[in-house]
């Protein structure tokens, strides 16, 4: 007779631990996640480190990922910084927003903080038909490469735990004939 018993023990234990895993790990990442209002952040002050007190900018555009994830805002500078109504590209590393009021809807103010000076603005991509379609592009390819190794590491996941419960069995097989003899 075989006994099935620590088989399906087994595999429980893994189903259960990998989703205890996938449910931790969801639960961390979105704990570090705030709700905002697109629209809303779209002409909000934009402050850098050597102007606290004045805004240099107002956010113009905001750049999304293909999973619709924040990658970078676009502001244009106000006229005192001489910038010829150009406007940049400030990556999601280099800047951060506060909500100064948001009780409500109808209530939301932001603030976004450059962690630049005034003069490095002028250093970073200018949002530019070119500068667009080159980034969309590399964008997509990145997009792409993750797909492909997501779909690999999934792959050899599929193929080890295969592998781990194949042995399981043979070796509870063993040990029922064992018992038999």
């Amino acid at each position: 007779m075989i006994h099935k018993a620590p088989l399906t023990r087994l595999i429980s234990a893994m189903i259960m631990a990998g989703g205890l895993s996938i449910a931790f790990q969801t639960q961390a990442d979105d704990s570090n996640q705030g709700l905002y209002s697109a629209n809303e952040l779209i002409d909000a002050k934009v402050y850098t480190s050597d102007s606290q007190e004045e805004p240099v900018a107002e956010v113009e555009d905001i750049l999304l990922d293909n999973a619709m994830t924040l990658q970078a805002i676009v502001i244009a500078p106000d006229e005192l910084l001489h910038l010829d109504e150009k406007q940049y590209v400030i990556n999601k590393d280099n800047f951060s927003v506060d909500t100064l009021e948001g009780d409500s809807l109808s209530d939301i103010e932001y603030v976004v903080y450059l962690g630049m000076d005034k003069a490095d603005i002028s250093h970073q991509p200018e949002y530019t038909e070119t500068w667009w379609n080159q980034s969309r592009e590399r964008a997509q390819e990145a997009w792409d490469k993750t797909a492909e190794g997501a779909k690999s590491a999934w792959e050899t996941t599929r193929e080890a735990t295969s592998s781990v419960l194949k042995s399981a069995g043979e070796a509870l097989q063993n040990a029922a004939d064992k018992a038999a003899n």
